[in-house]
């Protein structure tokens, strides 16, 4: 009998870890596009193209990512002490500027001018973008957090960087803008 709870204790330590790496990577994915999202809100307007130049260069190559060092054991959890008393409910404050409108759909979605960041959370589906037209310089995050493949369309014969769709493994990520005619890849 004590064998089997040490097997089924053994279990779930294990699962507890590999649900806290994935929670910490999914952490710092989050963490990497909300520091990219301020940085492109902070940066400014883009100057006037070259005189007659309509042609824009491709994004570089993302460099591969470095190696996590290995995780320490897990200490034995303490008894849990009393609950303290609730405090007063403070005023709320401001809405900041670098604010992201985040939603996640599980089915296939069109993104409406209300969502920043899509975190695509579905088995395979297809991310539609609205029309560029009129929306110069607006951006968007698309990141798949599901189990399969996520299209991401452009609106009508609207093209991203050229080509109908672009498709997301699990765990990419794709920042586009829109020139006022089409999308770009960031």
């Amino acid at each position: 009998m004590a064998q089997k709870r040490r097997k089924k204790s053994n279990y779930m330590r294990q699962e507890e870890t590999r649900l806290q790496d994935h929670l910490k990577a999914v952490d710092d994915d989050l963490r990497n596009i909300f520091e990219e999202a301020n940085e492109i809100i902070d940066a400014g307007t883009t100057g006037p193209t070259g005189a007659g130049s309509t042609i824009t260069g491709n994004t570089g190559d993302t460099g591969d990512p470095g190696s996590n060092g290995s995780q320490g054991p897990q200490g034995i959890t303490g008894n849990t002490g009393p609950t303290g008393p609730t405090g007063d409910t403070g005023d709320t404050g401001p809405t900041g500027p670098n604010e992201l409108d985040l939603t996640s759909p599980t089915g296939d979605y069109t993104i409406t001018g209300d969502a920043d960041l899509i975190l695509a959370g579905g088995i395979t589906q297809t991310i539609t973008l609205p029309t560029a037209v009129g929306v110069e310089g607006k951006i968007y995050d698309v990141k798949n957090i599901g189990t399969g493949t996520v299209t991401v369309d452009g609106n009508g014969a609207e093209t991203i960087d050229g080509s109908a769709t672009q498709d997301l493994a699990v765990d990419e990520c794709i920042t586009i803008v829109s020139d006022n005619a089409n999308w770009w890849v960031k």
